[in-house]
């Protein structure tokens, strides 16, 4: 990997390529190590149906989800990884060829994409329900690096913003949050009770709009996650690309 060029994320560690992975800031390599297989899951209680795909007997030892690039992977990715293989193979695009083009992915639709915004490098990231902002928190920089949410209840993100109650923003208490969006005030009355330590801000991208220089030049970037319609304008206030861009 040309770490010069990478973006922030989990990349293969350079001095344990094979067994773990390392937090890269954008900028250089931090302390932050996981393992670079997540652990088995428990066994189930119940039997299971036969799998009536078996070429994966063919390939499993060779090739694994792990070699998919980690710049945006996280655990329902990993088994949507998985399947495309397979569905791939199925239509004899064999893994070597099918899991080395996964790898060129860098951003989905402008998500974990790096943009510009008020002289900050951000990194974008889309929260779209419960479920999927649980697992977003795990793709965010190691605490205690700060991140701005910015919370729309437009009717691509549903008008009825009670959802903020069902996600686990417990897990923010070790960093400061940047509270934005049409409803900020919301989401800081979700962090209240949540005792997260935050910051509500009408436009954070406005100089002098961020108390913190994370995003800064020579500093990593900033995550910033938003709802659908938030992450849109975030995406096209930085000049970000989508799919067709």
């Amino acid at each position: 990997m040309t770490t010069s060029a990478a973006p922030a994320g989990w990349h293969p560690d350079p001095a344990n390529p094979g067994g773990a992975l390392r937090w890269w800031n954008g900028v250089s390599w931090t302390d932050h190590i996981q393992p670079a297989t997540p652990p088995a899951p428990a066994p189930m209680a119940v039997a299971q149906a036969p799998v009536p795909y078996t070429n994966y007997q063919k390939f499993a030892p060779t090739y694994g989800v792990q070699q998919v690039s980690r710049t945006f992977v996280q655990r329902n990715s990993l088994s949507l990884t998985a399947m495309a293989v397979v569905a791939a193979d199925l239509l004899d695009v064999t893994p070597s060829v099918s899991l080395p083009a996964m790898r060129t992915v860098a951003s989905v639709g402008g998500r974990y994409q790096t943009v510009s915004l008020g002289g900050r490098q951000v990194r974008l990231l889309l929260g779209k329900n419960p479920a999927g902002w649980s697992e977003m928190f795990a793709m965010l920089a190691p605490a205690p690096a700060p991140v701005v949410i910015a919370i729309n209840a437009r009717a691509a993100d549903g008008k009825d913003p009670s959802w903020l109650w069902d996600v686990p923003f417990e897990r923010l208490a070790d960093r400061e949050v940047i509270a934005t969006g049409d409803r900020r005030h919301d989401l800081a009355v979700r962090l209240m009770y949540a005792e997260v330590s935050h910051t509500t801000v009408a436009d954070p991208w406005v100089s002098g709009g961020l108390p913190f220089d994370a995003g800064l030049p020579g500093r990593p970037a900033l995550d910033a996650v938003g709802t659908y319609t938030a992450f849109r304008e975030l995406l096209r206030r930085g000049g970000g690309a989508d799919d067709a861009g």
